[in-house]
């Protein structure tokens, strides 16, 4: 799945990021290796579950993320772990 904000691929959403990242999860099969690759813009928010040692999640940043929010790391984990 490419997502790209070019007016010709699907936009980086929150959403689509995450469907994205769930279609490799149903897709893959044992034995598979997967790579992803995400080239946008990062950041890091409070955590608020006690498993960073720095106090921080580390985030990807959507082009929707002033609606949706920032895709926080713990997130990316339950979805792909």
């Amino acid at each position: 799945t490419v997502l790209m904000d070019d007016g010709y691929h699907h936009d980086p959403t929150y959403y689509n990021i995450m469907d994205a990242y769930r279609t490799v999860v149903r897709e893959s099969r044992p034995g598979d290796t997967v790579f992803l690759h995400y080239s946008g813009h990062g950041g890091r928010v409070r955590d608020t579950s006690g498993d960073e040692d720095d106090g921080f999640d580390e985030t990807l940043i959507p082009v929707d993320y002033q609606r949706s929010g920032q895709i926080v790391d713990d997130d990316l984990c339950t979805q792909l772990v």
